[in-house]
């Protein structure tokens, strides 16, 4: 399909107008919200320019990624990476002259009420001119094709967010206009571009990435050579200064160029940020990330990086990532503050297959003094506190550390060595809160004195009370974790460890970026700033150490690297334990046999137990549902492996909230979570109650219960299930059209040998990959469980006649053999649950030959109340069936 034409704007437009999407559209029919749009790029080289947008009405998010290939199919084009903030010479220009031959563009208004930005057709037509030299006949560019004026909440920003990533990723190219889109400029202008979000992204996600800079055109002056390295710019034609050329250089040859420091060329600060912090922290973060060669280094460098850098929306420093893992995290969820979405992001990447908790080392192996997110416990705080919704400084991201004792930049406190973790061995189980561990858990001595100080390389700030600007502190001495005592290096807490009983999760092996394959070359030993590690940590251990107490369960008290080699702990017996506020505080940790999966129970159980489903949501009078019980565990029974989900249905009514065109009050609302309650009681199978109002003589008792978060973004049904199949969370609210509506989830329950797995998926579309899942003790008999069927409990009932049907409705007459009653209850199993025929069988014979007493499979429960095989009498069919079935 060939994009249309939707707006054309003109250079002598620009003169008396700004320019805007609904003055300027060349279709009666309004743009596609949240669809692909390009810009032309002859149009803006020839006199008189004109910016003219094409939009594939056809490419938008959704439909389970398949906009993907579309886009993969689209007219090659070139896509532009910029910031708004443009630097100082080109705005002084912009705002003072004409020169660039400024103009403005409507923008939705923000901090201070703006509602225009000003750009150059200069700019425009340089950029143009590196297009059009390769080849490219079309752009892309945020300020022309996303409409930067909302219109009757259609989600056009929302949209263009969930395709940003996949914008950049599919560009044949990516170009940099570094000083922003007024001008290319020099390579010694101060610019913001590494200081901002959303250009981590741009940069990381696309092999071809190139810088467009003023640079020197005398003789042999666009090939610099170093130290056996070639750098090369390449030309696009003049500039509107003298004896600078418009030229193009690969942003991995620009970054490696500016730390070497060369001597007899221009300096090169564009890529030292805007803020006047030490340039080199965030170049060598960022080459990290472009290691695309190795996963793990390039993710490493991705938390690193994005920890440094800033935006005017908070939030946007976690989308401006989540692209980079192939992640999808809800854009409109606008009653959630930055820090729940950046640990809902760390969460998804830490279970997604082959990443792992790159996070735990933002602050380095040697041990973070950056203090932990106190929801979390495990995941770092986020470095801008700002609430949802509200507006950030624009200035370097600062913290209290727990070491400094006042605020300072975050990157004094971000890792800048050359150490990372080259294979995770700890396993996060879930992307739900509290977290579930799965790791070798080892006990801990107290360190041995004398405990000393080791310098560790970093970059440190100026009126630090340390004797020198380039390292920091760290405590060393001889710790002995499991039965090997060695050299540990860390930051925290461990004082006592031996009565304290802390313990040592063993996070996975240390690597050396600059050693291994793919690994960028960081120039350790060429910056002013910071000298290369005197310690070859390489092949050492990395270790969280964690502290259980009744009041807080599991919290991290300390981390560091254990001198001794990590082959030796990767094949010690495993742990699973939970983390986090509102973890289960019942057991600190339980065995496992396995590194990515859970223990099943082979006990059976002492009571029964089930799942109260969610409560509607501000539903009429009359419209409540039943809260039907799902019970998944039978008194007296061995647990069934293969227990399917279940789906439930949701009830809710948000319609007079969404006539508020600010959402406040729903927002609010939002913010609260709604318990899926894991019951249990003591009656048998045949006698336990369906709902909490039941009468009853059994109590039903809540052993705890999965908070679920609600979402809502002005998201049609199928958008919401295009989130849940890419892993968002919660229950998500579909755009009601009026008054009530509703949503499915569906839920199951695995049953380990010390705990409960309760999974939640938040809808029949989701993967179980993405599937929440917590962790509920079983019932013992000093437990104070909270009773929730009160109100319904009798002293006594009334004898109820039998539901069982008698055997011939198997079609069998009494006396039938133990052959003909198998093969009759196997044929039900298939007509009536659609199961093979040797599955049929197997069950078969469980339910007739040994009378359920192994089995808990809810389907064959189900067949077992109709026909009450339990109640039948073996002698009138053959005798004793498990001594004659002949399966």
């Amino acid at each position: 399909m060939n994009p249309t034409r939707i707006v054309r704007y003109t250079y002598n437009d620009s003169k008396h107008h700004n320019f805007n999407y609904t003055d300027f559209a060349t279709t009666p029919t309004p743009r596609t919200p949240g669809a692909f749009r390009v810009i032309k790029v002859k149009p803006l080289l020839t006199a008189p320019q004109e910016i003219q947008v094409y939009e594939y009405s056809n490419i938008q998010w959704g439909a389970g990624g398949g906009y993907r290939n579309l886009l993969a199919a689209a007219k090659s084009y070139v896509a532009i990476s910029h910031v708004w903030s443009h630097a100082d010479d080109v705005d002084a220009k912009l705002n003072k002259s004409t020169a660039l031959k400024q103009f403005d563009i409507d923008v939705d208004p923000g901090e201070g009420g703006i509602n225009f930005k000003r750009l150059g057709w200069v700019g425009l037509e340089q950029i143009a001119q590196a297009a059009d030299k390769y080849d490219f006949k079309y752009l892309w560019l945020d300020f022309f094709c996303i409409d930067q004026i909302a219109k009757n909440n259609d989600n056009e920003m929302g949209l263009q967010i969930c395709i940003m990533s996949d914008i950049y990723t599919y560009a044949k190219w990516v170009m940099v206009m570094i000083g922003g889109m007024g001008a290319v400029v020099k390579a010694d202008d101060v610019t913001g571009w590494m200081d901002r979000a959303w250009t981590l992204q741009e940069a990381v996600v696309n092999t071809e990435v190139w810088v467009l800079l003023l640079w020197d055109n005398g003789p042999g002056k666009l090939t610099v050579t170093y130290k056996g390295s070639t750098y090369k710019f390449f030309s696009i034609g003049p500039s509107y200064k003298p004896n600078l050329d418009i030229c193009i250089i690969k942003l991995t040859d620009l970054l490696d160029l500016a730390d070497a420091g060369v001597k007899g060329i221009t300096t090169i600060k564009v890529v030292d940020g805007a803020f006047g912090t030490p340039g080199d922290v965030a170049r060598r973060a960022l080459r990290m990330a472009l290691a695309r060669g190795n996963s793990q280094i390039q993710y490493t460098g991705v938390w690193r990086s994005m920890y440094l850098r800033t935006s005017s929306k908070p939030v946007d420093v976690v989308y401006s990532i989540m692209g980079i893992f192939r992640l999808q995290i809800d854009p409109f969820r606008k009653n959630r503050d930055p820090n729940f979405v950046f640990n809902d992001l760390a969460r998804k990447v830490s279970v997604k297959s082959g990443l792992g908790p790159a996070w735990l080392t933002i602050g380095g192996v040697t041990g973070s003094d950056i203090p932990r997110d106190p929801t979390s416990r495990l995941v770092f705080k986020f470095p801008h506190p700002e609430a949802a919704g509200k507006p950030s400084k624009n200035t370097p991201p600062e913290m209290m550390f727990m070491s400094s004792g006042s605020k300072e930049w975050a990157g004094y406190h971000v890792d800048d060595s050359e150490w990372y973790i080259k294979r995770y061995n700890m396993r996060v189980m879930s992307q739900s809160h509290p977290h579930i561990i799965n790791a070798v858990m080892l006990s801990v001595g107290d360190p041995q004195m004398p405990i000393r100080n080791r310098k560790v390389p970093r970059v440190t700030p100026s009126g630090s009370t340390l004797p020198s600007r380039n390292y920091i502190l760290r405590s060393y001495a001889k710790v002995r974790i499991s039965s090997f005592t060695n050299t540990l290096v860390w930051y925290g807490d461990l004082s006592n460890a031996a009565s304290r009983k802390i313990k040592a999760v063993f996070v996975g092996e240390v690597g050396d970026v600059t050693a291994e394959p793919g690994g960028p070359p960081l120039n350790l030993s060429n910056e002013s700033t910071i000298s290369k590690s005197p310690v070859d940590y390489r092949g050492m251990s990395f270790f969280l150490f964690v502290e259980f107490t009744r009041k807080r369960s599991w919290h991290v008290v300390a981390d560091g690297v254990f001198a001794t080699s990590a082959s030796k702990f990767i094949n010690k017996g495993r742990s699973i334990f939970t983390i986090g506020r509102g973890s289960q505080k019942t057991w600190s940790a339980w065995p496992t046999a396995s590194q990515t999966k859970f223990n099943h129970r082979s006990r059976y159980f002492h009571h029964s137990y089930g799942v109260q489903p969610l409560s509607d949501w501000r539903v009429p009078t009359g419209r409540e549902q039943q809260q039907v019980i799902q019970w998944f565990g039978y008194k007296h029974e061995t647990p069934y492996r293969g227990i399917p989900w279940v789906t439930q249905s949701l009830a809710y009514n948000i319609w007079d909230l969404l006539k508020d065109p600010k959402w406040t009050k729903l927002n609010s609302k939002l913010t609260d979570t709604h318990p899926l309650s894991v019951v249990s009681t003591s009656a048998f199978w045949n006698e336990i109650p369906s709902t909490a109002t039941t009468q009853t003589t059994w109590r039903i008792r809540e052993n705890g219960a999965a908070e679920i978060p609600f979402s809502y973004g002005g998201w049609t049904r199928s958008q919401c299930s295009d989130l849940a199949r890419a892993g968002v969370d919660g229950v998500l609210l579909h755009d009601p059209n009026t008054g009530p509506s509703d949503v499915q989830y569906q839920i199951r329950v695995s049953f380990g040998e010390r705990v409960m797995y309760v999974h939640f998926k938040q809808d029949v579309e989701t993967k179980s990959q993405w599937s929440q899942i917590y962790v509920v003790p079983y019932r013992s008999r000093n437990d104070n469980l909270l009773v929730i069927n009160s109100a319904s409990i009798i002293s006594n009932l009334p004898p109820k006649p039998s539901p069982c049907a008698p055997v011939t409705e198997l079609g069998l007459p009494l006396g039938a053999s133990n052959r003909d009653v198998g093969e009759a209850i196997a044929r039900v199993l298939m007509q009536e649950f659609g199961l093979p025929y040797d599955q049929a069988q197997y069950k078969a014979m469980y339910m007739w030959g040994t009378n359920l007493s192994g089995l808990a499979d809810v389907r064959a429960m189900e067949l077992r109340k109709r026909y009450c095989f339990r109640g039948l009498d073996p002698a009138n069919y053959g005798g004793h069936p498990q001594d004659f079935l002949p399966w």
